[in-house]
């Protein structure tokens, strides 16, 4: 939201283009985000585990994105691969 709006204040209004390995790092990550939900229903790890991992996976993503948002300028925050979609 914050880049969205600097970007309007700024005018720039277009979007910035990432590379390949910053596409596969975004992927990954928001694939990782998933796993600890899957495994358990598909019977890989108990439901115990899952919800432990799955906390870990939304402090480190929580605090990647306050990073993002709060540190980065509006540039480096458009092209930052660990964000979500």
């Amino acid at each position: 939201m914050r880049f969205a709006w600097l970007r309007q204040q700024a005018g720039q209004d277009k979007r910035v283009e990432q590379t390949a390995i910053e596409i596969i790092i975004f992927t990954v990550y928001n694939l990782v985000y998933w796993v600890p939900l899957a495994l358990p229903i598909i019977g890989t790890i108990d439901y115990r585990t899952g919800v432990i991992a799955f906390a870990i996976v939304i402090a480190i993503r929580g605090a990647l994105n306050g990073y993002r948002v709060n540190v980065l300028p509006v540039e480096q925050g458009q092209r930052f691969p660990l964000r979500a979609p």
